[in-house]
């Protein structure tokens, strides 16, 4: 082994071979990189088949078997990384990290990660001895690219913090004489509390883990390094080499001589290579030597403008119905309509007490409320889109923390005679008051929540039952599905309304990053996969295709990044970028989006005093446009004539005379975002969250285009452009503005504008976009 991180790391570094490796280690992280040939390795009950360029990661306590392909001449290279290496130098405890190439081929961090562990393999056979500062660089800057890009939490973040801290004081004491005594004294302790508390925890007493780890920590030297026995022993806290050589003959039932004879030839697995094998390397690393890509290039011919997909139906979550009689409400909804003329928006809570609606006197039913707002909304020409089951306030501050400012009532039980009497009531009034053709195009949605399936199926019955009576387009759906963390998976939920004979006109989902571990926790985990909404729509494509509902639309009738209304990255062109990203993603998979939500006003509250608060708005608490309000604006000014689609580009062609482009340089977050409660994320930390902070640069070629003037403007949203975050930053980050400064920065708040023109049949647009930059490129006919 070639030790990479220094004389105190002896476990750790890099080897070269072609035989099996199947001891599982203890306390390591095993990474696996494939120069020649092929290999399997089993992953629990999973095979992987490995081929050259290909990396997998083995997390701490995870047992492999890894077996070289003989007959392709393989050669690998494996990374052995200690625990302590990890402890010593961050933070971080236990820290499991997702690096797989078999299930994630293009992934970009996966080329990081190659890249440094290829120049760590250069400096290593280079022989340079003298010096190993180069060598121990290499190494960390290794190191520092696998926690950044593909770290995924820190093991047992979840468990009782005070614990944690103990077990990383024995970890990092257990190589001196270490009685309970001290650790009690350490953390002021009674030392009997602390064994009860101690084998409570972690399932054994106090003794029994201190040996076990050090007698981990022992294998592994005896097998990485070429220590005699006795110093070994003695440099892993104990007593003497007669008592290591007990213990580790009770565990093993064989000596440590016979231990390491028996699995030692992965101590010198390639340390020396030959010379065949030297040359190689140097070959392969000279061929593979290649700068990472930061580059696009796409060509658009104009000639094959034929439409390819069409984006989806847009609606905006406006609030609960009472929101909506607020002037200021009215005021922001008013403006979200002027610029973006969205189609649909989505309100809830229409029959509760705020709304003067009183089941008792259900044949004289005040509507006067209800009627005040679909006349606001019907006269912006919104189409109203019903949320008809009951819908809490809560004020999500992370997964786990939530206020609930207003408690609303509701005035019915949704599936008694009062109910079934209400909504007859409230529908036949509409028609009077609306007209068969108005009522025609409004949409009605009932979700399950937690409700019992069968409890639920009788709501929608009498529901759908009711709605359609009196219109037949009405649009009836629902069940807010929340595929991730759902009790009941979506595909068994699905076939019981099959066999139920449910009739849906849409199908609604309700998507935000997060899955339940926990029963009891509703959002108890945020998911890390970055392809999680693409593998969502996947896996809802597939299910819904063996059903009766294969043809029924799909609906994301919210959505978004976060639950959490105090999530400051909701306050950057982060949010917007994302936002872009995915909705690219769900072209062609959704046929109607719905984000979360119209403005900050929605989650105001006692502790929403200063400008920005990590709110989920597309406007903030006085009006203002964030950076997400102009990605959705630059996705609803985009054609539904969509002839070019990649990750970062997508490219509209309307009436022939006008091209729409719009790029996005999005980011992913790294481990350090997934660490911290959503909520106490700092503005001034967002920027160190990120795997990668490049810039991109996207070259589009549009080929075959008529002979005339075009001219060309560009829309930018950046951190220095269209960014109220940055402009509030730039006066000082003031708590208590007056009405001049906030109307200052609504007009300073607005995206970079730039023309130029161009008179070419050919014309190669070239954009560099900084971090979760996003821009519109529109090129209009002269």
């Amino acid at each position: 082994m070639i030790h990479c991180f220094g004389n105190k790391y002896q476990t750790s570094g890099i080897s070269f071979s072609n035989e099996e490796a199947a001891y599982p280690a203890k306390n390591m992280i095993e990474i696996f990189y494939m120069i020649s040939g092929r290999a399997h390795i089993q992953l629990k009950d999973t095979i992987y088949k490995m081929v050259q360029g290909d990396i997998i990661l083995i997390n701490f306590e995870e047992e492999s078997i890894f077996t070289p392909q003989a007959s392709s001449d393989p050669f690998f290279v494996r990374a052995s990384l200690a625990n302590e290496l990890f402890y010593d130098n961050t933070d971080l405890f236990f820290p499991q990290f997702e690096c797989n190439s078999m299930t994630a081929p293009d992934k970009i961090s996966y080329t990081r990660i190659r890249a440094n562990l290829e120049k760590l393999i250069e400096e290593a056979i280079s022989m340079k001895t003298e010096n190993q500062f180069k060598l121990y660089e290499t190494g960390y800057a290794f190191l520092n690219r696998l926690v950044k890009s593909c770290l995924v939490e820190a093991k047992g973040q979840n468990v009782n913090s005070q614990f944690q801290k103990i077990l990383v004081f024995i970890q990092e004491n257990a190589k001196t004489d270490l009685p309970l005594t001290k650790v009690a004294e350490h953390f002021y302790m009674n030392s009997s509390y602390l064994s009860r508390y101690f084998k409570k925890q972690q399932g054994v007493g106090f003794q029994e883990y201190l040996t076990n780890y050090r007698l981990q920590l022992a294998e592994n030297e005896l097998i990485f390094s070429g220590k005699t026995i006795s110093i070994i022993a003695l440099d892993n806290g104990f007593k003497n080499v007669n008592v290591f050589m007990k213990h580790f003959k009770t565990k093993h039932g064989i000596s440590p001589k016979e231990f390491r004879e028996k699995n030692g030839q992965f101590a010198h697995q390639r340390e020396h290579l030959s010379e065949e094998e030297f040359t190689f390397l140097e070959n392969w690393l000279r061929s593979s030597r290649k700068e990472i890509p930061n580059q696009n290039y796409y060509e658009i011919d104009y000639r094959q403008n034929e439409k390819k997909q069409t984006l989806p139906a847009h609606l905006i979550n406006l609030g609960s119905a009472a929101d909506l009689l607020q002037s200021d409400y009215r005021k922001q909804i008013r403006f979200l309509k002027k610029e973006l003329d969205f189609q649909y928006g989505r309100i809830w809570n229409i029959f509760v007490e705020e709304m003067n609606v009183d089941v008792t006197r259900i044949k004289d039913v005040n509507f006067d409320r209800i009627d005040s707002i679909l006349d606001f909304l019907l006269e912006l020409e919104i189409k109203p889109f019903f949320e008809l089951s009951y819908k809490i306030r809560r004020i999500y501050k992370n997964v786990k923390l939530s206020e609930t400012p207003l408690l609303s009532k509701p005035s019915y039980e949704i599936v008694n005679d009062d109910w079934k009497n209400l909504l007859s009531v409230f529908i036949e009034h509409a028609e009077r008051r609306y007209g068969h053709k108005e009522i025609s195009q409004w949409h009605f949605e009932l979700t399950r929540d937690e409700k019992d399936l069968d409890e639920y199926i009788a709501q929608y019955q009498t529901t759908y039952k009711i709605l359609k009576n009196n219109n037949k387009k009405i649009k009836v759906g629902g069940a807010g599905f929340k595929y991730n963390f759902d009790q009941i998976p979506f595909e068994e939920e699905l076939a019981y309304f099959e066999k139920k004979q449910l009739k849906f006109d849409f199908l609604s989902f309700m998507s935000f990053p997060y899955e339940r571990t926990d029963k009891s926790q509703r959002h108890s985990k945020r998911v890390t996969d970055p392809n999680f909404l693409k593998n969502m729509l996947a896996a809802i494509h597939a299910t819904k295709r063996e059903t009766c509902y294969c043809e029924v639309p799909i609906y994301l009738t919210e959505w978004g990044n976060t639950i959490s209304s105090r999530n400051r990255t909701n306050d950057t062109v982060y949010r917007g970028a994302y936002i872009i990203k995915e909705l690219i993603e769900m072209i062609g998979k959704v046929d109607l989006i719905g984000y979360w939500i119209s403005s900050d006003l929605y989650s105001n509250f006692v502790d929403s005093k200063q400008l920005l608060n990590g709110g989920s708005g597309i406007l903030n608490k006085n009006g203002i446009p964030k950076p997400v309000f102009f990605a959705i604006r630059f996705l609803m000014s985009m054609s539904n004539n969509i002839v070019f689609i990649k990750e970062d580009c997508l490219v509209s062609v309307r009436n022939g005379s006008r091209i729409q482009i719009l790029l996005h340089n999005a980011k992913l977050f790294n481990y350090r975002y997934f660490l911290i409660p959503e909520n106490e994320i700092t503005y001034s930390e967002i920027a160190d969250m990120f795997v990668e902070t490049e810039k991109r640069t996207i070259l589009l070629k549009l080929l075959n285009l008529p002979q005339k003037k075009w001219q060309i403007k560009v829309n930018e949203i950046s951190e220095g452009h269209g960014n109220l975050l940055q402009e509030w930053e730039n006066i000082g980050f003031g708590s208590d503005l007056g009405r001049e400064e906030t109307e200052y920065l609504n007009r300073i708040t607005i995206p970079k504008l730039t023309f130029s023109d161009e008179s070419s049949s050919e014309i190669t647009l070239k954009r560099e976009l900084t971090p979760n930059e996003f821009c519109l490129i529109e090129m209009v006919k002269r």
